[in-house]
């Protein structure tokens, strides 16, 4: 049993450990001890694992702290007081870097841990008596430390996603010791998607970054399934808007992340090293949505360029115009120069994906990608329809850019376009009693 000599004996190694900067071997038994007393335990003890934590951040600076995870919170605010201001270790330390990578990935697997007991609001946790420390961080400016200090004071609604940005820190961190190693990169993009798409849906930007050097292993390997599966996620990542920056992202992920737009181009370098022939049935219907995205983003960009070329000029003319009415403008402009619809990217790239889809409706299940699908054949149909009217609109002016002929054409596309889809609708629908066929007619 622990007596009050025992104590004294861990305060004494704490003082000792917080004012020595750590070896090799004594980081590494320090890591294995971190794995099996937090990681690996049996109990979910987040008062132990927040300890760990902030220690682990003081690691990253080449301080060891023992085993100090096991004593009270003011010996913890005392360990981060006296390691307040030290750099975190690069590649010009005396330190291996699967050493240096795995001390981070060892950070980020215990700030994610962390996360996962927050979410389960199974544990809350608010810690007295880190004021000393606190004003520290803030006098040397050490806001790495001041954050997870802060954070251990009071638990906010936002805290399980403040610790996944923390996680993607480190594992990106971890990453940018050992690039070749897969494991780091995987650890880095489960929790960057983790971060920014809690609830599902699409790749978020930030993790293209990740994807990318994840492809770059695979293709170095020769394994072109994975290239092909990860590269429409990287083209998704791509068309995904960037996403707002939180201060614990901006501290932790933005030293060890590139900065990233979102990038048409790259969406389309990043589809063209997909095989669809290594491709599921979900995953080629995936592989034409991307695709149809690629050239429908394409179009917005150009309507929105125009319309800024347009207001720019009225605006030199001193014609005040609404942004709204000029955009609208823009988009009939293009609407009406695309008269050869069938030959229009948007439109080839359309009917491959309803084909697609209708070839195999029957095998689909319920899945996200068949939902995105019917969405953006539906936002296809709304333009082809939007089209067929500004061409209409157009055919009636004096000064015709287009017949009438050309308008009756853009409607027969539309029906054309919709005919496949509804007689496919009709085989798998009760009409009650109404004939499909007549219906449709």
């Amino acid at each position: 049993e622990d007596g009050p000599n025992s104590q004294c004996n861990r305060n004494s190694l704490l003082d000792r450990a917080v004012s020595t900067m750590t070896t090799p071997a004594r980081l590494k038994a320090y890591l294995a001890s971190v794995k099996k007393d937090v990681i690996d335990s049996d109990e979910k003890d987040i008062e132990l694992a927040l300890k760990a934590l902030v220690l682990n951040e003081i690691v990253q600076r080449g301080v060891l702290p023992s085993s100090s995870y096991n004593d009270d919170m003011s010996r913890v605010a005392g360990a981060a007081l006296s390691a307040a201001g030290k750099q975190l270790l690069d590649d010009s330390s005396n330190f291996p870097k699967p050493l240096l990578a795995g001390s981070s990935a060892m950070a980020g697997m215990v700030a994610e841990y962390v996360a996962s007991l927050v979410e389960t609001n199974e544990n809350s946790f608010e810690f007295k008596g880190l004021e000393d420390a606190e004003r520290r961080c803030k006098d040397v400016d050490d806001n790495r430390l001041l954050y997870l200090v802060q954070l251990l004071q009071n638990e906010e609604e936002e805290t399980h996603i403040q610790l996944l940005h923390i996680a993607e820190g480190y594992y990106l961190r971890a990453a940018s010791f050992q690039p070749d190693s897969p494991q780091m990169w995987k650890k880095a993009l489960d929790v960057t998607v983790a971060a920014r798409s809690p609830h599902g849906g699409e790749e978020p930007l930030e993790a293209s970054y990740p994807l990318d050097n994840l492809i770059r292993i695979a293709e170095a390997k020769g394994n072109m399934k994975r290239v092909s599966d990860l590269s429409l996620r990287l083209a998704e990542s791509w068309l995904s808007p960037k996403s707002a920056q939180h201060p614990f992202a901006t501290l932790f992920v933005t030293p060890f992340l590139p900065s990233l737009q979102p990038s048409i181009r790259d969406a389309k370098q990043a589809i063209q090293k997909c095989d669809i022939a290594h491709l599921d049935d979900d995953g080629e219907l995936w592989y034409k949505l991307l695709k149809l995205r690629i050239e429908i983003n394409h179009e917005e960009i150009t309507v929105q360029e125009l319309a800024e070329e347009k207001l720019s000029a009225a605006n030199n003319r001193g014609v005040g115009k609404n942004g709204k009415t000029v955009k609208a403008m823009a988009f009939r402009d293009i609407m009406v120069g695309s008269l050869a619809s069938c030959d229009h990217p948007i439109d080839v790239a359309s009917r491959h994906l309803r084909d697609t889809m209708l070839g195999r409706f029957q095998n689909y299940q319920a899945t996200v990608t068949l939902t995105s699908t019917m969405t953006m054949l539906n936002k296809v149909l709304r333009r082809m329809k939007e089209r067929a009217k500004q061409i209409g609109i157009e055919s009636l002016k004096e000064k015709q850019v287009c017949n009438q002929k050309d308008a009756e054409k853009a409607w027969v596309d539309v029906t054309n376009f919709t005919e496949p889809l509804f007689r496919e609708l009709a085989k798998h629908t009760e009409w009650n009693g109404i004939d499909s066929e007549r219906s449709l007619e």
